[in-house]
């Protein structure tokens, strides 16, 4: 009996491997981009949501703000006190006696003791020290700043005076160096207007300042109108 003989038959699928790899890679691919598409969607759709939650609150702050404004308090700077100063000549009196005493005929000629030098010694001793005193205080008051004070009646109900202040270097300056202007409420609150620097009037309004103070822009305007600004 012959040997039987065993045959096997060996295909080569290694293409088909080959091939079925490419497309499960490109799968592999494709659903990486896809993710990679859903999570950029993701993000922006985050960030949009955190803008709108953003301006909400802006939003929302800023309508709480124009309804409930705040508060602003006014400082009262302390006013350095009016000074008023009168300039008057010095006037030098001889006595009567001297001057007849000059006239007559000297005491010498009788015997007489002329008293008339001592005397006009004396005045004139104190002649010069009333001229220095003069000029002591004259001396002092330069170095001193002054402050005039000018009133208008506002003619707005719930406020006084509106006042103007000019403050002076010296108290013989030709102008004042700066000016300023405020309104007193009956409260005796001061509300600072407008100042002036040099010949520029800069005007102070502030919308919180004037909503507080029941105030208009208008009403702002027309009491800066009554400040009695330096005009020479």
């Amino acid at each position: 009996m012959a040997d039987e003989v065993t045959e096997y038959s060996v295909r080569d699928y290694s293409a088909v491997d080959r091939q079925i790899d490419e497309m499960a890679r490109r799968e592999r691919i494709r659903t990486n981009k896809l993710k990679l598409e859903n999570l950029k969607k993701f993000i922006l759709i985050v960030l949009m949501i955190i803008a709108g939650i953003c301006l909400l609150l802006l939003a929302l702050a800023i309508a709480y703000r124009i309804a409930f404004p705040p508060e602003k308090k006014v400082l009262e700077n302390p006013l350095p006190l009016e000074v008023t100063i009168k300039n008057e000549p010095i006037i030098l009196k001889e006595s009567s006696k001297e001057i007849i005493n000059k006239k007559g005929p000297s005491n010498k000629i009788f015997g007489i003791p002329d008293n008339s030098s001592n005397q006009s010694n004396d005045t004139d001793v104190g002649n010069k020290n009333i001229i220095q005193n003069e000029i002591s205080k004259k001396s002092k008051l330069d170095n001193t700043s002054v402050v005039t004070f000018k009133n208008n009646r506002s003619g707005l109900t719930g406020f006084m005076d509106v006042t103007t202040g000019w403050r002076w270097k010296t108290p013989d300056a030709e102008k004042p160096f700066n000016q300023y202007c405020y309104v007193t409420s009956v409260n005796s609150v001061v509300i600072d207007l407008a100042k002036k620097e040099d010949k520029t009037k800069i005007s102070l309004y502030n919308y919180y300042t004037a909503n507080n103070k029941n105030l208009t822009k208008n009403q702002w305007i027309n009491l800066e109108k009554k400040c009695q600004w330096y005009s020479k």
